[in-house]
C-alpha cells in the first residue's frame, strides 16, 4: 500500500510530504520532500494566527489555498517517481493548525481548528484523502494528538 503525509507545522515554513509504503503494518519511507512557502503565504498564515489581526475572510482563502499548496506538494513528492495520482491509496493531511484549545478556558470550550481544505486535494488528485485528526479527539477527552500513540507503538 502507497500513501503519501502531508503536514505544515509550527515553524510556517512549507508543506512537508512523505511517500511511504505500508507493508504489514512495517512503514518504508520512498521520498520525502519540502515545498517551501513563499514569504507572503508564510505571513499571511502567521497573521490569521493571532486573535487581533486574524480575518475571517483570509481564513476562508488560506484554507482553500493551502489545500492547492498540498496538493503541489503531492506533484513535487511524485516527481521522478514513476507513479501516478492512481498508484496512491490514500493521502493523510494534518493541515495547518490556526487554534488549537484542548482544554475548557472560560467561556472557549474545547476545539481546535485545522485550515488545508482535504476536498482541494481529493478533488484535484481523486486520491482519498484524510484529514482533521484532532476533532475527533478533542471531543473524547484528549490534547488533539490521536495520532502520536499509535505510530510510535507501531514504529517503535
Amino acid at each position: 500500500m502507497l500513501a503519501i503525509g502531508l503536514m505544515s507545522g509550527t515553524s510556517l515554513d512549507g508543506v512537508d510530504a512523505a511517500l511511504v509504503e505500508i507493508i504489514n503494518e512495517k512503514f518504508i519511507l520512498k521520498k520525502f520532500i519540502t515545498l517551501e512557502y513563499t514569504d507572503d503565504f508564510r505571513k499571511r498564515i502567521f497573521r490569521n494566527l493571532n486573535d487581533d489581526t486574524a480575518k475571517l475572510s483570509e481564513i476562508c482563502s488560506l484554507n482553500f489555498e493551502l489545500g492547492y499548496w498540498f496538493k503541489d506538494a503531492i506533484d513535487k513528492l511524485l516527481l521522478d517517481t514513476g507513479l501516478n495520482y492512481s498508484d496512491i491509496d490514500f493521502v493523510a493531511s494534518h493541515g495547518q493548525t490556526i487554534w488549537h484549545n484542548p482544554k475548557q478556558k472560560g467561556d472557549l470550550v474545547p476545539s481546535t481548528l485545522q485550515i488545508g481544505e482535504g476536498s482541494v486535494i481529493s478533488t484535484l488528485t481523486n486520491i482519498t484523502t484524510v484529514t482533521n485528526f484532532r476533532c475527533a479527539d478533542i471531543v473524547a477527552g484528549g490534547e488533539g494528538a490521536p495520532l502520536v500513540p499509535m505510530s510510535e507503538y507501531m514504529l517503535f
